[in-house]
Formats: C-alpha cells, structure tokens, sequence
C-alpha cells in the first residue's frame, strides 16, 4: 500500500465525507467515518506527561506560599506528618474558637448547652412540621408516649456510660494509674503519681528534714526544680490558689535594639540592650486525692488536695488558648501532708515544642513577636526558680511581712474583679520590690 501524503489523505477524506455533509447538517458518528479520517485524527493526539505523585501530597494546603511548598517537597515523610499534625491542630483549634463564639451569641456558657439547646430546636422543629391535624390527636398522643420512651432510654444509657467513667476514674486513681487506657494498659498520666518518683513506704519512715533533703537531692541530680513547703502555708497557699485562680508574673528579659533608632548615630554601632519583660500566664489546678494509703503515705481523707501550677508565656496561651503549651509545671505532693507535716514540690520545664519549632522555623511567622522576632516557650532553670519565688510572694502575701505587700494582695484582687485597672508597670514593681 502506497502511503499518501497529508493534503492528499485529506483531500480523499473530504471527498468520502461529502455525500453525508450534502445529505443534511447532521453530524457523523465517529465509527462511521472512513479509517484513513480516524488514522488522521488519532495521528494528532499527544501523550499527556503524567508525574509520579508524592506522599501527603493530596492533603496540603492549596493556600501554601511559595517557600511553605518547596518546603513541604524537600521534606521527609516524618517531617512531613509532624507539619501535618501542627496544621491538624491549628484547624481544631479554629474550630472549638468558632464553636465558644457560636455559643456565646447564642447566649449559652458552653459548647455542650450549645449542642443541646441546638437538639432541643431542632426536635421542637421537627414535632411542628408533623403536626397532626385536630381529629388525629390520639396519634400525636402516641407519638410523644413513644418520643418520652425513646428519651427515657438514652438518659438510662448516658447514665450507664458515666457510671462507667466514674468507676473507671476511681480504680485509676486507686492504683495510681491516672493515664492508663480502659483496657488496663499503663501510660505516664498528667501528674506522675509520687510512689513511682521516690519509695513512699521508706520516706514514711524517715524525719521531716531527710526527707527534705532526699527529695531535693534527687531533683538536682535530675536537673529538676523541688522545694519542701509546710502543710500550713501549702493550705494558706490553695486557699489564695481557689480565690485567684489565675494570674500574670513578670520574667526579666533584656531587648536589644529599641523600636525607635537616635538620630545622628552610627549604623555600625552594636545596638543597646534594654530591661524587658515576658508575662508568664499561670493557672492553679485541684486534682483528686491519690489513694496514698496503699503505698504508704497518709489516708486520702487526711491529707489536702494536690495541685499544679501551669505557667505559659502570655503570647502563647493568646494565640492557642487551651492548646498552648505550659513552658513550667510545678506539682504538689501532698501524700505525707499529715504525718510529717510537708508537702513536696516539683517542678519540670517542658521542652515538648522544641522539634515543632525547628520543623516550621524556615516558613512560617506564626508564633512570632514584634520584628519577626520568634516567640519561645522555653525557660531557664533561674527563670523557673524566679517564678516560683514569685508566686509565693503573691500568694502568700499576707504571711510574709515585707514592702508590697498590700499591693500584692491589691492587684490579685483587681486582676479578678476590674482587669481594666490592672497595670503592668503595677506587677513589675511589685514582683521584683524588696
């Protein structure tokens, strides 16, 4: 077969589809048209290039910058998960705020008086729309026997679900499980429980003072902060805690360079360091009595509660709220509150947000100060110290008879009762004036 060049091969198709296009201006199918027409329209066609597609691509961001994409292609599936989890967090984030908005236009106190005054709406909207009419009103009367049956079922079933949880709650905390999983398996809770830090049964058996000294021992070789408080000025300290439950404390933090630069100086002179400050947002935690009697400390209705005190830089806890993370945790023990008239503190400085910080440092500016400067939850062991002493200054006020110490007590009060008068030039010089 002699092979025909393009215009020829078109030429004869034209001339093949001719009679057709003069029979009427309907169109052919493509089945019907001549195989050289076919060979023709296919010999056209190019392959599309098809790339080879990369893991988790399908879940990023279409709103990604340039730098954030090239980014998310160089990096590796670990670090690409651990982005994900980071942005799976912001979005569940954004959600609850949205949510407690919701609520509060709403006129509720919560999200679950949100979902239940939404419930009650809609099944008061569905009961109008099935309205009967006045001669079937023995039918209605059966639909709402049958609507209180079906209630009365899932309040029994609720109830039997926190039941359940409340016998769960006390068994963990009995055997000092505060984090295990129903199915009995054992994790790290949120307050390690004291037998699992220090032998109780032993400690039980010593005086005030080694155990004093034990503890702290051990906390130092752990480069850990501790201190041993007195039962009286620990329950002195709760009773200011549950009064004030929340406040603000002053971290020194020395700036360098000023907003504004002096007129006439050299631009290659090394910028001056200036005192600032980092406010700390505290929160004072109760939580169950632990079952201490098992292990050797004191009874559980002899001893007060145990407590933690949650310290988290201000610019944190603004943009995350209940997320953010603490950068300092102290814990009480009050396990030998009683016999030995002590109760132990121990304090942990959290490093959790190191590895989120360096995988997001070269893209994003969230998290981020005045000038791009990055904000950091992480603090000294003198820091955490100084927060520490700081706290006792405020809450034990009223014992420690020293300058301030009715403008301690003062802005504890307004930080509650008027926040718009409280000053933070106020709390500087009160924490740090001796």
């Amino acid at each position: 077969m002699t092979s025909l060049p393009l215009p020829s091969l078109a030429r004869r198709t034209a001339t093949a589809l001719l009679p057709s296009l003069q029979a009427g201006p309907s169109r052919l199918p493509f089945h019907a048209l001549p195989k050289a027409a076919a060979t023709a329209r296919l010999g056209c066609c190019r392959y599309a290039h098809v790339s080879a597609p990369h893991p988790f691509q399908h879940q990023a961001e279409d709103s990604q910058t340039p730098a954030q994409r090239a980014r998310w292609e160089q990096a590796s599936p670990e670090e690409r998960k651990s982005m994900l989890e980071q942005r799976r967090d912001r979005k569940l984030a954004e959600y609850q705020s949205k949510l407690k908005l919701k609520a509060m236009q709403e006129g509720v106190s919560s999200v679950e008086e949100l979902r239940q005054k939404k419930l009650q709406e809609a099944k008061a909207a569905s009961m109008s729309s099935l309205k009967p009419a006045s001669s079937d009103a023995p039918n209605a009367d059966d639909r709402a026997a049958c609507t209180s049956e079906v209630e009365r079922k899932d309040a029994e079933v609720a109830a039997k679900i926190r039941a359940q949880s409340e016998a769960e709650a006390r068994r963990k905390l009995e055997s000092g499980q505060l984090g295990s999983s129903p199915h009995g398996s054992e994790s790290e809770g949120p307050v390690k429980p004291l037998h699992k830090i220090l032998d109780v049964e032993k400690l039980a058996k010593e005086s005030p003072d080694t155990i004093g000294k034990l503890w702290t021992g051990y906390h130092t070789l752990k480069g850990k902060l501790s201190a041993v408080i007195p039962t009286a000025s620990y329950l002195e300290l709760t009773a200011n805690a549950r009064k004030y439950p929340q406040f603000v404390l002053p971290l020194p933090r020395e700036i360098i360079g000023g907003e504004e630069t002096v007129e006439g100086s050299d631009a290659t002179e090394q910028p001056q360091k200036q005192q600032g400050y980092e406010i700390q947002y505290l929160e004072w935690g109760f939580l169950p009595k632990p079952a201490t009697h098992k292990v050797g400390g004191d009874p559980a209705e002899a001893i007060p509660d145990p407590t933690t005190v949650l310290f988290t830089p201000l610019a944190e806890y603004k943009m995350r709220q209940e997320f953010a993370q603490p950068a300092l945790i102290l814990s009480h023990y009050t396990d030998l509150a009683d016999s030995k008239g002590i109760v132990l503190m121990r304090g942990e400085i959290t490093g959790a947000d190191e590895a989120a910080d360096d995988a997001s440092a070269a893209t994003t500016t969230e998290g981020e100060g005045p000038k791009g400067n990055k904000v950091s939850t992480r603090i000294s062991q003198a820091d955490a110290q100084l927060l520490s002493m700081t706290l006792q200054r405020f809450y034990l006020a009223p014992k420690m008879a020293e300058n301030g110490m009715e403008s301690r007590i003062k802005l504890l009060e307004t930080f509650h009762a008027k926040p718009e008068d409280f000053k933070v030039d106020q709390l500087v010089k009160a924490s740090f004036e001796f």
